[in-house]
């Protein structure tokens, strides 16, 4: 059975909380409501490098911890702006090495 489960902000933690008995591996992304992009119109929103949107995932990782979840985190970030697709990964990267205090 697959699940998706999209929050922002400081409903992830609590999200996290309550889904730690089902989850079998995370598939993370970070977000910032509204988004202007450098060139064109506004948008509802846009996934930003970890640790740079409004989703508290400090907390997120907190409530999985307390729940015990050990599995995998999957990094996703669909399109980058004034910067390579690898420095943006280096971004986030660093968030859950530093933040996060995990190991990638």
């Amino acid at each position: 059975m697959k699940t998706k489960v999209g929050v922002m902000g400081s409903a992830a933690a609590e999200s996290a909380r309550l889904e730690t008995t089902v989850i079998l591996f995370l598939h993370i992304k970070d977000v910032v409501s509204p988004f202007t992009p450098p060139q064109g119109e506004a948008r509802p929103y846009e996934f930003v490098e970890l640790g740079r949107g409004q989703v508290d995932l400090p907390n997120v990782f907190a409530a999985l911890d307390r729940a015990g979840y050990k599995g995998w985190a999957i990094i996703e970030l669909d399109r980058v702006y004034g910067r390579t697709p690898k420095e943006a990964a280096a971004i986030s990267k660093q968030f859950v090495e530093k933040t996060l205090k995990r190991k990638v």
